[in-house]
């Protein structure tokens, strides 16, 4: 009976340690070496970049943005997440979320948007996109599809464009272009559903059932 306590108890806190892993943290960081913008009141009022998870929770999404044009007081941009590549996806969100951008200069830099802690899957294709009609601020875009460049900065995904033909030579055979953006997420260890903790107790029972027979069958014997 000892030793099936001693197992019992061992069996317990091992399942009890799967609900406090403490949560690894990771990021997708998209360096495209920027060389121009995108300013969505010009050119179409979304833009978008589609990445791959790499974590089951998304906290936060980044993109650079540069000061284009100081004249224009409308800074508002909304910030959807939707399943899939590209802009036909299901969002993830129950609503878009809205922010503003504050960068005062022309060097591009990031700009942070929490995210709800939004499930995903990890190694499935999601696109985070930007909308607006504000012709203020530009979103950084590499590489440089004007001058020919065919790399690829991002393997995981692509930029997507609302108005693509002003980007004709921007994601062609030769060259894929991304926006400068960081989407930043958790991986959270699954938490025992109640059925396995159903059959991990069933299993221990029988488990000291069995060693309980064995034990009366010895002291029989012994007599």
């Amino acid at each position: 009976m000892t030793k099936f306590r001693t197992l019992a108890l061992g069996a317990v806190a091992a399942a009890l340690s799967l609900t406090s892993l403490p949560a690894a943290a990771a990021t997708i960081a998209i360096d495209s070496g920027t060389v121009r913008g995108v300013v969505l009141g010009r050119f179409g009022n979304g833009v978008a970049q589609s990445f791959t998870a790499i974590d089951n929770v998304l906290t936060s999404v980044a993109f650079q943005f540069s000061l284009a044009n100081s004249a224009n007081a409308n800074d508002a941009y909304s910030l959807d997440l939707l399943s899939g590549d590209g802009f036909g996806g299901t969002s993830l969100l129950a609503a878009p979320i809205s922010f503003s951008v504050t960068t005062t200069g022309r060097p591009f830099t990031f700009t942070s948007v929490a995210l709800p802690n939004v499930s995903v899957a990890i190694n499935s294709r999601y696109t985070a996109v930007l909308t607006s009609t504000n012709a203020r601020y530009s979103v950084g875009l590499g590489p440089d599809e004007q001058n020919g460049i065919t790399r690829d900065a991002y393997a995981g995904g692509r930029a997507y464009f609302a108005a693509p033909s002003s980007y004709t030579n921007c994601n062609t055979d030769n060259t894929n272009c991304d926006l400068n953006a960081r989407i930043t997420g958790t991986t959270v260890a699954a938490i025992p559903e109640p059925a396995t903790w159903a059959t991990m107790f069933l299993g221990l029972s029988l488990g000291g059932a069995a060693l309980r027979r064995r034990a009366r069958r010895s002291v029989r014997i012994a007599a």
